[in-house]
């Protein structure tokens, strides 16, 4: 066996283990992860893969300048380290996998999305929420699901698709995640779905009548709820509980904070002090406050806390791996591509209306498809001296990064 065999596997075990500790919420175990990460790229600098990652780099360039002339700086270590450690699992990733890792991963997440939908039914919270592993909301789990059904789909529709008992295994799976998203009311979980298959149904299908069975199956579907009584109307898209829904406004403040300083941001993981500025009323949190962490939707984060030109490096960023994306579609002969490609677009359609990434295993996931669908896009090169040095400097500054973001993440929860 090569020294370089057990990376693609460390690199996969990551992931998925960190869905299922918890999406890796605690620090602890996050920078444990980390430490397994950068310990990799310590071993084989050369194999960030700095060429294929620079668009990624210079976002956190920028973040990092942002961070430095905001007013709390040392508040945003923490989410700096999180996002240079992801960039840096990216750039392992596209370095180590291969075809063969691509179908690991799409059969990987096939087995813990329905392990994870299971738990959501069983572990509750008090008023009834199936929070299940990933504690505290449930949108965390429903957003492995949303992934997961549609990478399934993307499979199943497949020329080169499993076939046999996977086939029938894997729409069961697929079943059963779709009955936790409405069971949980998830309604960005089920927009992600939505995009996914409406981009599916022009990419995928190998012939025209298939997407016009596609198109029956949803006109069929939105006749039947249409059909439905009020009263599920009611209690799916949560309008008995109107009073509680606060995102559009947060949408809102995000803006207003970015209209603050539209050059530099608030600084990353410094969303919290630009909301309170711009706070809106609520009558159920008069004696207490209302306050968000979080702005709801990740590019409207990115700019309010990197500015303009933040959300434009970093939409460069995405959409240098759209690109990449675009190619995966037309692969006839391995699945995996193309369903890494249909869960990548779900898990953007839900970071349009929700902050997912900020859980380190959620972003391990995105990153993960990421590289699925760019697996032998790009010949490999031979390293040079000066990408080692630049590999093991940023590998050496990412491991330091992770260790003081952790230790002030501590502390500002601590005091």
């Amino acid at each position: 066996m090569s020294a370089q065999r057990p990376a693609p596997l460390i690199l996969l075990a990551c992931l998925f283990a960190g869905l299922m500790l918890g999406g890796l919420r605690s620090p602890w175990l996050w920078m444990s992860a980390s430490a397994v990460i950068w310990s990799l790229a310590l071993w084989k600098p050369e194999a960030l893969s700095l060429d294929s990652i620079k668009l990624w780099g210079a976002w956190l360039a920028w973040a990092l300048l942002s961070l430095c002339v905001c007013d709390q700086p040392w508040k945003g270590l923490y989410s700096l380290a999180r996002w240079l450690t992801l960039v840096a699992f990216f750039g392992l990733a596209l370095s180590y996998w291969r075809e063969k890792h691509a179908t690991l991963w799409f059969w990987g997440l096939s087995i813990v999305a329905p392990v994870l939908a299971l738990a959501a039914f069983f572990i509750r919270s008090p008023q009834g929420t199936l929070i299940g592993l990933i504690p505290p909301y449930y949108n965390y789990t429903m957003f492995i699901e949303a992934a997961f059904i549609a990478a399934g789909a993307a499979a199943l529709w497949h020329p080169g698709g499993p076939q046999g008992r996977r086939r029938w295994l894997l729409t069961a799976a697929i079943l059963l995640a779709l009955a936790i998203i409405v069971l949980a009311r998830s309604r960005s979980a089920l927009w992600a779905v939505s995009a996914a298959m409406a981009l599916l149904a022009f990419k995928q299908p190998p012939a025209t009548y298939n997407r016009w069975r596609l198109l029956l199956v949803g006109l069929a579907g939105a006749a039947v709820l249409l059909l439905m009584p009020e009263s599920w109307w009611i209690r799916w898209m949560k309008l008995d509980m109107v009073q509680w829904f606060t995102r559009p406004q947060i949408w809102n403040s995000a803006w207003q904070v970015a209209g603050d300083s539209p050059l530099w941001g608030e600084g990353i993981g410094n969303f919290e002090q630009g909301f309170l500025r711009h706070n809106f009323p609520k009558s159920w949190a008069v004696a207490y406050g209302f306050s968000a962490d979080h702005a709801h939707s990740e590019p409207l984060e990115v700019l309010a806390e990197t500015g303009w030109p933040g959300l434009a490096l970093f939409m460069a960023a995405l959409w240098a791996g759209a690109r990449v994306t675009r190619k995966a579609w037309s692969n006839k002969l391995d699945f995996a591509p193309a369903a890494a490609a249909a869960a990548l677009t779900a898990m953007a359609a839900q970071c349009l209306v929700d902050n997912m990434l900020q859980l380190p295993a959620l972003g391990l996931l995105f990153f993960s498809a990421l590289a699925c669908v760019a697996v032998g896009d790009s010949p490999a090169r031979l390293p040079s001296a000066s990408a080692r040095i630049a590999g093991r400097a940023l590998a050496t500054l990412g491991l330091g990064l992770s260790l003081l973001g952790v230790a002030s993440n501590l502390l500002l929860a601590h005091f």
